[in-house]
């Protein structure tokens, strides 16, 4: 993955919300979902916010839900940790799992990557 300020790759659509259009930031709903320990957590958290960058939002928009906390909604819980959902969806496209566990990607860091996560919030922003 490169780093932050390496990203994006020339060419890589900076400026998504050039036009200001600031409703369809305003209704997208990005979530950080983790448990305290996950190994791979503060990796994933990174490329998320490397994405929502190149995005041309603001490297907080995001909420940050820790899933073995007892406040944190059932149908939260079972996605395991990390998992990044915009819009209720997963950004690698998998479907939610059955209980609290570490979660691992198909990508040499096992995070998602920078371009996945960048290419769902760029497609819930056109939602």
């Amino acid at each position: 993955m490169l780093p932050c300020s390496m990203w994006p790759p020339k060419g890589f659509g900076v400026g998504i919300l050039a036009k200001n259009d600031v409703e369809s930031a305003l209704t997208l709903r990005v979530q950080f979902l983790f448990f305290d320990g996950c190994p791979h957590a503060g990796a994933a958290q990174a490329a998320l916010e490397c994405a929502l960058q190149s995005c041309g939002l603001q490297t907080d928009h995001y909420d940050l839900v820790n899933i073995l906390d007892p406040a944190t909604p059932e149908s939260l819980v079972s996605w395991g940790s990390p998992t990044i959902l915009v819009n209720g969806n997963d950004v690698s496209g998998h479907v939610q799992g059955d209980g609290v566990r570490c979660r691992l990607y198909d990508t040499s860091d096992q995070v998602p990557s920078v371009e996945t996560i960048a290419a769902a919030i760029r497609n819930g922003l056109l939602v």
